[in-house]
């Protein structure tokens, strides 16, 4: 299998998708008011900061990255609660401050490539990226992926489950960590997404 991680400033064009990651999260999270007014920024006018892993032999796209430079002092109280919104609201203000560090706003791998180490590439790419901008810091507001399997306990208790081996029980958590990440705060308003009991009930089938 060989990958290349291009950005989309390096290799123009529509963003590339590759099969079975249209529809990859959970719907509701398709209804972030935020992201549905700016993500499209993002693509477009930060192509550099934008990429993809590229499997030459298949000639497929088989993962993709996003992120956006941030402004941040380096005091964790100073990260903002609202997480991937407020960074990407924080980003496209009027007279928003010089950008200090790059912010992951996402990755998405095709089913048939998870579970291979690629997610870790892509996170060392990501920073690889922030660090050929002058941006040496990588923050990411994490979404962690089994989090939904225990809607009863709180995000402050979930991220402190350990393995035997003190390793997170959550798997991309574990990737992070495993990459050198710490978590220092927990962002409880990011990616805020407003509907009607009927609007939810829809987004998960319940």
């Amino acid at each position: 299998m060989g990958l290349q991680f291009p950005t989309r400033a390096e290799r123009p064009g529509s963003q590339p998708h590759a099969s079975g990651l249209e529809g990859a999260w959970p719907e509701f999270m398709y209804h972030d008011a935020v992201l549905n007014r700016l993500f499209g920024r993002v693509i477009d006018e930060l192509p550099e900061f934008q990429y993809y892993a590229w499997d030459d032999e298949r000639e497929e796209v088989v993962g993709v990255g996003n992120a956006i430079p941030a402004a941040w002092d380096g005091e964790i109280a100073s990260l903002p609660d609202g997480g991937v919104d407020a960074v990407v609201e924080a980003g496209f203000a009027e007279g928003a401050p010089t950008p200090t560090v790059l912010c992951a706003l996402q990755i998405l791998i095709a089913p048939d490539y998870r579970g291979q180490g690629l997610s870790s590439r892509m996170i060392e790419r990501m920073g690889e990226i922030g660090r050929q901008h002058g941006l040496a810091t990588l923050i990411a507001p994490v979404r962690p992926n089994l989090k939904h399997r225990y809607p009863l306990v709180p995000i402050e208790r979930y991220i402190t489950w350990r393995r035997d081996d003190d390793a997170h029980v959550d798997p991309w958590l574990r990737t992070h960590e495993r990459l050198g990440a710490e978590i220092v705060k927990v962002a409880p308003k990011s990616m805020r997404v407003s509907g009607s009991v009927a609007d939810w009930e829809k987004w998960t089938e319940m």
